[in-house]
């Protein structure tokens, strides 16, 4: 199976399953709990099932692990695909025009098994993808991240929500005080992404509250343009990623920007 036309599929499946409700009070419709414990919207349900049946249609035995639904699927099959059908469900359902769907593809249970993934910016219709071999494109075209720049002159996501320590609310200060454009957009799946593309310096996580479907695909991303990233909480080649481990990390566009930002670590 080509990896990067199902990824492509399972796009047009989540763009023309939200197009009708996207900006609208629809979208915004609470349904249930999510499996992980997260308010389910309208839209992202929408998004879920078209993308589950696209997968399910050419991957029969795969695992597939899904924010909404959670696993589906035999334990050991594979590969395993971990979906986040939209990151950014807040923006979505407030009308925010900031998210994304993102898929991983993984021939395997581990960080070192990821075949291939993909982000769509369901707002600008574009499609951040790789299939590894050092290549990251955007809508087909091939991209970068940034050159190196001083940290106080970088573009840099930071996740603000920081609740984990005093020394973790120490390094946001000292990272607010020292980056000259802090953002957070909302999105941590898209976010990552634009590091693998040069569209910003770095995305932070601080506190160790993305799971699996959230960030593997952007990481094996900035992994694969060739850029930089640490994860802070856990050796990540060692984890399971069908299990309910959370993630945070920083990624860089190099590691001298990523040196950076760890040297202002507490």
């Amino acid at each position: 199976m080509n990896y990067l036309q199902l990824l492509d599929e399972a796009f047009n499946a989540a763009e023309q399953a939200t197009l009708k409700i996207h900006s609208t009070k629809e979208a915004a419709t609470p349904l249930k709990v999510g499996a992980f414990g997260d308010t389910t919207y309208r839209i992202d349900k929408a998004a879920e099932d078209a993308i589950i049946q696209v997968i399910q249609q050419h991957l029969p035995n795969s695992l597939i692990v899904s924010e909404e639904a959670g696993s589906i699927g035999d334990h050991d099959g594979t590969p395993l695909i971990l979906i986040d059908p939209i990151d950014g469900s807040t923006n979505a359902s407030r009308g925010v025009p900031f998210y994304s769907s993102a898929i991983a593809i993984i021939e395997g249970h581990h960080f070192g098994d990821v075949a291939a993934a993909g982000v769509l910016d369901l707002i600008h219709k574009e499609r951040i993808v790789s299939a590894g071999s050092g290549q990251v494109t955007v809508n087909g075209r091939q991209a970068a991240p940034t050159s190196a720049k001083p940290f106080d002159k970088a573009y840099v996501n930071i996740n603000l929500r920081s609740k984990s320590s005093d020394r973790a609310e120490q390094w946001l200060r000292a990272l607010l005080n020292g980056v000259r454009y802090p953002r957070f957009l909302g999105s941590a799946a898209l976010e990552t992404a634009y590091v693998a593309i040069g569209r910003a310096d770095a995305f932070i996580q601080i506190d160790p509250n993305l799971r699996s479907f959230d960030c593997i695909g952007a990481l094996f991303m900035v992994q694969e343009a060739g850029g930089w990233f640490k994860c802070l909480n856990t050796d990540l080649d060692k984890v399971d990623l069908r299990g309910p481990e959370r993630f945070a990390y920083v990624a860089a566009c190099d590691a001298e920007m990523g040196e950076a930002i760890m040297s202002v670590k507490p």
